[in-house]
C-alpha cells in the first residue's frame, strides 16, 4: 500500500525559527541574570500559547512579577533581528521542489499562525509548492491535538493512515502519532536533546529524506511487518555520524541482506549492540 502524502511541519523544521525564538527569549533572561533552561523551554516547542507561559517561569525565578508584555516585545525584537537574514535549513528546498514534482501529495501543518506560515513561505520560495497549509488559528487547535494533521490530510483527500508527516518536536510528534499517521523525526539545534521517541523514525537533517525512500514506504505494512520494525530498530543503534553517512535507502539494502544470514549472531558491525539485536531480530515465515 503506497504512501498518499508527506505533510510538512514548518517552524523548526524548514526553517530554524525556533532556535530564534530561544535565543531572543534567553537574552532576555540573561538580562536579568536568571538562565532559561532549555528543557523547561521545551514545553512549549511546537505547540500553542497556553500550554507553558515564559513568563510564569521568569517570575519564579526572580521571585516578583514581571512585566510579560515588555519581556515578549523584548524577546521578540532580537528574534526579530535574527530572522531578517535566516535561510531555509538544509535539504528542505530540494525535498519540497522534489515531492511538489513526484505522485505524492504534500501539505504544511503548523501550531504558528497563518500570517507567520504565510509570510516565510514565500519568503523562503516555497508558498507555491504546497496546496494545502493549515495553521491553528485555521483549525482552532495546536499540536499535540491531532486536528492539525486531520485537517491537512482531508484537505489533501488522502487517508492519514497513509501518510507521513516530518516533525522536529516531541508535541509535533505526538499530534502526528495520534492522527494515525507515520512520523519522521528531524531535530533542530534546540530539539536535538528532548524526548523524540513519539516518532516511527529520527534522523538528522532532511537532506537524508529521498522522494523515492518515501515512495517505496508502505505504512500500513509497518506496523505489523517484523522486517520493517527490525529496520527502524538497527537504524536507532547507528551513532549520528554513521546515520549522516548513509542514506535510508542504504540502510534498507543493509537490512535486507542482514536478515538473509541465518541468525543475528552473524552481524558483527562495530555499532551493533547484540542484546538488542537478538530482541529485535524478526521471526520470519
Amino acid at each position: 500500500m503506497a504512501l498518499q502524502a508527506v505533510v510538512f511541519d514548518f517552524d523548526g523544521l524548514l526553517m530554524d525559527s525556533e532556535s530564534a525564538e530561544f535565543a531572543g527569549y534567553s537574552e532576555v533572561f540573561s538580562r536579568h541574570g536568571v538562565t532559561l533552561d532549555l528543557m523547561e523551554w521545551g514545553k512549549c516547542v511546537g505547540t500553542g500559547p497556553g500550554a507553558w507561559k515564559v513568563e510564569d517561569h521568569l517570575e519564579e525565578l526572580l521571585g516578583h512579577p514581571v512585566d510579560a508584555h515588555a519581556l515578549h516585545t523584548e524577546a521578540k525584537a532580537i528574534r526579530d533581528e535574527i530572522l531578517r537574514t535566516i535561510e531555509p535549513l538544509p535539504g528542505g528546498v530540494a525535498l519540497v521542489e522534489s515531492l511538489s514534482q513526484s505522485e505524492l501529495k504534500i501539505a504544511v501543518a503548523s501550531s504558528s499562525r497563518s500570517v507567520w506560515i504565510e509570510h516565510f513561505l514565500r519568503h523562503v520560495g516555497l508558498r507555491h509548492h504546497f496546496e494545502v497549509v493549515r495553521t491553528r488559528d485555521m483549525v482552532g487547535a495546536a499540536k499535540p491535538a491531532p486536528d492539525l494533521y486531520l485537517a491537512a490530510c482531508e484537505a489533501l483527500g488522502v487517508d492519514p493512515h497513509r501518510s507521513i508527516a516530518l516533525e522536529d518536536s516531541p508535541n509535533g510528534m505526538k499530534a502526528a502519532k495520534a492522527a494515525g499517521m507515520l512520523c519522521l523525526g528531524i531535530p533542530n539545534a534546540v530539539t536535538a536533546g528532548y524526548d523524540l521517541s513519539p516518532a516511527d523514525w529520527v534522523i538528522d537533517s532532511l537532506t537524508q529524506v529521498k522522494p523515492e525512500w518515501l515512495l517505496d514506504w508502505a505504512p500500513r505494512e509497518y506496523i505489523t511487518d517484523p522486517t520493517l520494525a527490525f529496520e527502524k530498530t538497527t537504524w536507532a543503534m547507528r551513532p549520528a555520524g554513521e546515520r549522516r553517512k548513509i542514506s535510508l535507502q542504504e540502510h534498507r539494502e543493509w537490512t535486507k541482506n542482514a536478515l538473509t544470514l541465518e541468525g543475528p549472531e552473524h552481524l558483527s558491525e562495530p555499532w551493533i549492540d547484540a542484546e538488542q539485536i537478538r530482541a529485535a531480530w524478526p521471526v520470519l515465515p
